[in-house]
């Protein structure tokens, strides 16, 4: 699966992720550098989130917006999905990802999270559903189930015959 803009264009290699001190501009200066792909943890990464505001008002169909949540409850995840959307002034978050889904975590412990996001991307709402793992056999297993479209991982692993890769902070 390739991950797409709006208007069909590829995602960018490199990607600008959040920090509570990110300062605003970064967005602009990242954008103008030629990134496309912009993830927060959560809606208190206020000075990106202001920063995408302000691309978003001209450039939405060039941007990829990925977010998500470590709740598992539903309501909270919902909560938490219509804040961002109305914060930036979307209809489509492009990528939301269960996040940290443990060592520990089971299937049962994430499916009807997973599957509530895939509703919710049938409704228009995401673009693509994804999980952040660091359980190898679990990360394995969403992605050949479908339940995952898009892994951040902090392992090199090989999933499918793909290597995906992220640098661990």
């Amino acid at each position: 699966m390739d991950i797409v803009t709006l208007e069909g264009k590829p995602v960018s290699r490199l990607g600008l992720a959040g920090h509570p001190n990110t300062e605003e501009s970064f967005v602009m200066t990242a954008f103008r550098n030629g990134i496309n792909f912009f993830f927060f943890y959560d809606p208190s990464f206020i000075n990106l989130l202001n920063g995408l505001k302000s691309l978003m008002v001209t450039h939405r169909e060039q941007l990829i917006i990925a977010t998500g949540t470590e709740s598992r409850d539903l309501g909270e995840i919902r909560e938490q999905l219509q804040q961002i959307r109305q914060f930036l002034n979307t209809d489509v978050v492009d990528v939301f990802l269960l996040q940290y889904v443990s060592p520990d975590d089971t299937l049962e412990d994430v499916q009807a999270a997973l599957e509530q996001l895939h509703i919710w991307k049938s409704q228009g709402l995401i673009r693509y559903v994804g999980a952040s793992v660091h359980n190898r056999p679990l990360a394995l297993h969403l992605i050949k189930s479908g339940l995952c479209e898009v892994l951040m991982n902090s392992y090199i692993i090989n999933l499918l015959n793909v290597t995906l890769f992220s640098a661990p902070i």
